[in-house]
């Protein structure tokens, strides 16, 4: 007996009381979705809660891209320490007391890229469904305000074959937001500290900060009295990860680059207080990088022709801090468009949405 089959006979067993669904009452168009509610909200970018959503017919009745209904009934699935939709499995309990169990293997792509079946679900009486990923279409607001976005969604696959799902056309853009709080970074120190501080290493930092699906945050000196920390990162699918880290090394990277300075310094030297001979002053040089203070890369996805139902795919922000403060520069009004002109010539760059230079305040 498959693992599918054996606990199917578990919720079986322990069935008693009628229910409003039940295997007297089967309906052949009934749907489950597996949803994520509030994605982006935590400080972190993931969702505030999963839920799963339950419909006695079609979730889209309209078909094609028209908005989706709100479902029969939502139940909330408790977070006990991992994503619930796994091969693990989860069960929850909707307001009319039944139950659905849901097994997913979140290795399969949504049906339109691998025409394949990514797990299983049944109810208290019994009945079977199939589940498909569909993640990032918009499918209901919950009664606080907060939008749920697919992740699955289950049906009665019909005895004879019939075409798949309609797989909805998204979109892409690329969004692109910089401070206009510049920072001056002063370089001086031995042979590899200069080198670690270029801004091409400072950037690159950023391959070893992704951590599943959000940034590590840790610390990373960029200068004398400065450092970077990548501290705001969210990244639901990896599709977009190696263009968006290509972006910060390729395309920001060199302009800050771009903006070294030699400066001169004079040391006064030092004489000791109880006499003798005093150090020498002499004149020195130093080098100078301008960053902005702050910035992100987002990348949103949505539905074609559909922008405003826009949400957010993937998401890095870096933060520089510095023992002296900033001042309203012109890092980002001199370079952020060329940086997004450089960066759609990379590869799997969306194409560019908005580009903000943010008010220095």
């Amino acid at each position: 007996m498959n693992t599918f089959a054996a606990l199917g006979l578990l919720v079986l067993s322990g069935s008693g009381a009628a229910s409003a669904i039940s295997s007297r009452e089967y309906r052949p168009n009934e749907h489950l979705m597996l949803v994520d509610c509030g994605i982006g909200l935590l400080p972190n970018g993931a969702s505030t809660s999963r839920e799963m959503a339950y419909y006695p017919g079609s979730y889209n009745p309209g078909g094609g891209n028209t908005k989706w209904v709100q479902p029969e009934m939502i139940a909330n699935v408790p977070w006990d320490g991992s994503y619930p939709w796994r091969r693990g499995g989860v069960t929850t309990k909707f307001p009319n007391g039944d139950s659905f169990s849901v097994w997913i293997n979140p290795d399969i792509k949504d049906w339109a890229e691998s025409k394949s079946y990514a797990g299983d679900a049944i109810h208290t009486y019994g009945n079977g469904f199939k589940c498909w990923a569909e993640h990032g279409r918009t499918a209901f607001t919950l009664a606080d305000g907060k939008v749920c976005t697919s992740a699955y969604i289950c049906y009665h696959p019909p005895d004879t074959p019939a075409p798949p799902p309609p797989a909805p056309v998204f979109k892409a853009k690329t969004d692109y937001t910089m401070s206009t709080r510049d920072l001056n970074v002063t370089i001086q120190g031995t042979n590899p500290e200069i080198e670690a501080w270029k801004p091409e290493n400072v950037f690159h930092h950023i391959h070893e900060e992704i951590e599943g699906t959000q940034c590590k945050g840790a610390s990373y000196g960029i200068g004398n009295g400065c450092s970077i920390t990548f501290d705001d990162c969210f990244f639901s699918v990896q599709d977009n990860v190696a263009a968006m880290k290509n972006i910060l090394t390729e395309a920001i990277a060199p302009k800050v680059s771009g903006t070294r300075v030699t400066k001169k310094g004079h040391y006064n030297g030092k004489c000791p207080p109880g006499g003798g001979p005093c150090e020498p002053g002499y004149d020195f040089e130093y080098g100078q990088y301008t960053y902005p203070e702050t910035g992100s890369v987002i990348v949103r996805v949505f539905p074609e022709g559909q922008e405003d139902k826009s949400s957010i795919q993937s998401r890095i922000h870096w933060n520089i801090q510095c023992s002296s403060r900033g001042f309203c520069g012109s890092f980002c009004k001199n370079n952020l468009q060329n940086i997004v002109d450089f960066a759609a010539g990379l590869a799997g760059v969306p194409a560019f949405g908005s580009v903000v230079c943010a008010f220095c305040g």
